[in-house]
């Protein structure tokens, strides 16, 4: 008899076993896939207001001066902005705002194209081509690693001659 209700009660703990641990794993890749999900989000987010606060300064002119508070997410491990110059004329036709975020699955990069000129202020970019194509020239701006960490940033965007410049972190 008490052999019988050993069995049924390791009987009954490997069922509950055979249930949990597979919900326990799918629940835990869940979770992960949400947390991808939602730093991806806030980053968007994050870099369409630093891409609408610029074009907001541009807009209003040489000398405007706008502040803004960044909520900055975890999982930024860079973020710069290039300047693509197509015709080798010094008049760059494009300015991307990129950001690569270490997600579950490896690192992710994020283009989000500006409309108007944006630089970091007080940086000098690495000049060179881009794409290894002769003709194409890049000017690369690097946020530096506090002004991407997590916590919340203070990034001041000031509109000049040459574009609006982007600067003044303090830290969070």
């Amino acid at each position: 008899m008490k052999s019988q209700i050993s069995f049924e009660y390791i009987l009954i703990i490997g069922v509950v076993l055979m249930i949990s641990l597979p919900s326990f794993y799918i629940l835990r890749s869940y979770l992960r896939d949400s947390s991808d999900t939602i730093t991806l989000e806030e980053i968007e987010v994050i870099a369409e207001r630093i891409i609408s606060t610029a074009k907001e300064a541009s807009y209003k002119g040489v000398g405007s001066r706008i502040t803004v508070a960044f909520n900055m997410p975890a999982g930024i491990e860079k973020a710069f902005i290039a300047e693509i110059d197509k015709n080798s004329d010094n008049k760059p036709e494009e300015h991307i705002l990129a950001v690569n975020i270490s997600t579950s699955e490896g690192s992710s990069l994020k283009l989000f194209d500006s409309q108007v000129p944006i630089m970091l202020e007080g940086r000098s970019p690495l000049i060179g081509e881009c794409l290894n194509t002769p003709n194409i020239r890049c000017k690369i701006y690097t946020f530096y690693e506090n002004e991407t960490s997590q916590g919340i940033k203070n990034l001041k965007f000031e509109a000049k001659g040459d574009g609006v410049h982007i600067g003044g972190v303090s830290l969070g």
